[in-house]
């Protein structure tokens, strides 16, 4: 996220403890601190969060400076929260320090009907498509986790009842697959029914194009799951002599006999991941850098 700090809030003593836990998390790396008014910078450098505060004072000020030195990607992609003691009620993301306090260390939380299967397939197109998400997700500390809940039926009422829990707006990204079986097809009434609750959340939510994450997968991480079984091979031969619409579409599962297709998104043997990019890109690109830009939104 990208974290104002209101002049304010530095300029209140009760509020200082909230402001180091903030600060913390902004020094893991799991936030930015922006300062995007002159006047708050000179308010805040001179405020008693920095000159009461002796040495966690210093670190303040050298934070600070490196804020408005900083050249990050989520200077222009993520959440923007701002923590003041006279938050706007009609603004979301104005709120006390207390509050953004406990959202700052908050993990962003990915919610997909399988942790494993689709947690396997998302971490893989993030890896291979956006090398400064990738970057920012493996830092120390597990800044996103993945959350699931045994199927589809209940995200919609977990999402409404996360946000009525809290007294923000949660950290939160839905992805769900959208159960179509042809192009003509609509989502799955499950799949609008979380993309509602969701878009009156302000909770970005990513309804997948082709049925389900297994229809992503391109021919050379197939290939590699089974490589010496001539029955694989021959599975692998039919499904690539289907259309486009009908690898996008088609039961995955039941075609390659239920084998464990999502241990294809973690395999380590594939020479080139040059070469998997390219086969996803070429099939996929604008779906996926869709979903990718509705995780960094929450980021």
């Amino acid at each position: 996220m990208q974290i104002e700090i209101d002049p304010s809030a530095a300029s209140d003593t009760f509020a200082h403890r909230y402001l180091f836990q903030i600060l913390a998390k902004i020094d893991d790396g799991w936030h930015v601190w922006q300062t995007a008014l002159e006047s708050d910078l000179i308010a805040i450098k001179t405020s008693t969060w920095i000159t009461r505060n002796g040495d966690q004072g210093k670190r303040v000020r050298e934070l600070l400076e490196q804020s408005v030195k900083r050249s990050s990607w989520m200077s222009s992609n993520g959440r923007c929260v701002r923590v003041t003691t006279q938050p706007n009620s009609t603004e979301a993301d104005e709120l006390m320090p207390r509050d953004a306090a406990k959202l700052a260390e908050e993990q962003l939380v990915i919610l997909v009907e399988n942790r494993i299967s689709d947690g396997n397939f998302v971490k893989r197109i993030v890896e291979l498509l956006d090398p400064s998400l990738h970057k920012y997700w493996t830092q120390e500390g597990n800044p996103i986790r993945f959350d699931s809940l045994g199927g589809k039926g209940e995200m919609a009422n977990h999402v409404r009842g996360q946000a009525n829990d809290k007294p923000y707006r949660p950290r939160l990204v839905t992805i769900i697959d959208s159960d179509r079986t042809k192009p003509e097809d609509e989502a799955s009434s499950e799949a609008k029914r979380l993309l509602s609750v969701c878009q009156g959340q302000q909770i970005p939510c990513w309804i997948l194009a082709k049925r389900e994450a297994e229809n992503y997968l391109p021919k050379i991480l197939l290939e590699n799951l089974e490589t010496r079984s001539n029955d694989h091979a021959n599975m692998i031969q039919q499904w690539d002599m289907l259309s486009d619409d009908h690898k996008d579409f088609c039961d995955m599962k039941q075609h390659f006999h239920n084998r464990k297709l999502d241990k294809c998104w973690t395999l380590e043997n594939v020479k080139n991941a040059e070469d998997v990019k390219v086969e996803l890109v070429s099939r996929s690109q604008g779906d996926l850098e869709r979903g990718i830009s509705l995780i960094k939104e929450a980021v």
